[in-house]
């Protein structure tokens, strides 16, 4: 009897040992891989240098900005320029749409930020920064503000209907990313070497900050379409993904092993994509899981760093949809990856 109760004893454990590990396995594995294509749907050829990238409202263009000093918009369905924004007098590093697609703001080494009517392709005004430098400018969900990243450690308000500066919020950096929450209510603004910091745009007080990883700096910002999370990519390989309320880390992504200097949600939020070193990488927001890779090809020697196997990724843009993901690269090159849907 003593035997058969042993033999019982271990079953059971046995049993149970297997439940667990199922359970586990089934963990491990609940989150789905991206199905990715081995190369992208579609590239525009048409810049020279790094290139920064933003859909239209719509989906139906892409607006690009260059190291070239233009700017252009294009036609998706033909994948051909629409207009080419000349006027800048240096290299351009930022762009953003206004939420009606009628307005594009552009940005760079030079200061004044240009707004562009993406009908006619003509500018329509330029904002004087008094600064050398503009890393970051976004419009409010409204679209009635502009916020601007100027050089001089300031970040500057716009009213986009007065034409007048509403507020200027003084930094100790420069801003290199600027983001609004989707309801409105709140700026997060990215510096090197300083926290993170959110605004109340009301009475445009700071209301929160989030420090930066060790390695002191976070390159770009976005929150998703939830306003649950804030995500950042870090000086330090790493993407993070923060409580948006409370700043607090929910995950930290490891992958990359150069700087994470782009980030996007999709637009359901379910998706974080991070860029920088020379891939993309997939995650899933929930579980920070990562669910695919994309090494962009090396095609330019003369721009593509030695060290890396395929180009730099500096922006990162997902359609409005969640059918493709726009890359910019050092190369010049714009990519359009087909995304699976999940």
């Amino acid at each position: 009897m003593k035997a058969i109760g042993q033999l019982f004893t271990s079953v059971l454990m046995f049993s149970v040992m297997l439940l667990i590990g199922g359970c586990v396995f089934r963990k491990a594995h609940t989150v789905p891989l991206l199905n990715l294509a081995q190369s992208p749907q579609q590239s525009l050829h048409g810049h020279d240098l790094a290139v920064h990238v933003a859909f239209s409202p719509n989906g139906k263009m892409l607006a690009t900005v260059c190291a070239d000093k233009t700017a252009k918009i294009w036609d998706l369905k033909t994948g051909k320029t629409v207009f080419t924004l000349s006027g800048h007098q240096d290299g351009l590093l930022c762009l953003g749409f206004s939420p009606d697609g009628k307005l594009l703001a552009t940005g760079g080494l030079e200061g004044p930020v240009r707004l562009w009517d993406t009908a006619t392709g003509q500018c329509v005004r330029v904002i004087e920064t008094h600064a050398s430098l503009v890393q970051a400018v976004t419009f409010s969900p409204d679209g009635s503000l502009l916020a601007i990243g100027a050089g001089n450690g300031v970040i500057r308000i716009w009213g986009v209907a007065s034409g007048r500066e509403e507020k200027s919020l003084p930094d100790m950096a420069p801003a290199t990313s600027l983001a609004f929450s989707p309801n409105g209510k709140r700026l997060a603004s990215s510096f090197l070497g300083v926290p993170v910091k959110f605004w109340d745009t009301q009475t445009w007080r700071e209301v929160g900050s989030i420090t930066p990883p060790v390695a002191e700096s976070t390159h770009a910002i976005v929150f998703s379409s939830d306003g649950k999370y804030l995500a950042g990519g870090n000086d330090d390989t790493t993407a993070r993904i923060w409580d948006a309320k409370t700043g607090k880390d929910i995950h930290v992504l490891k992958r990359h092993w150069g700087n994470v200097n782009a980030v996007a949600f999709s637009p359901d939020s379910k998706i974080l994509a991070t860029g920088g070193d020379f891939s993309i990488n997939f995650w899933d927001t929930a579980t920070g899981q990562n669910i695919g890779t994309i090494t962009p090809k090396k095609r330019d020697p003369k721009h593509d760093l030695p060290v890396g196997g395929g180009t730099f990724v500096y922006s990162l843009a997902f359609s409005p949809d969640g059918s493709l993901l726009a890359v910019g690269s050092l190369d010049g090159i714009v990519d359009l990856w087909a995304i699976p849907q999940r």
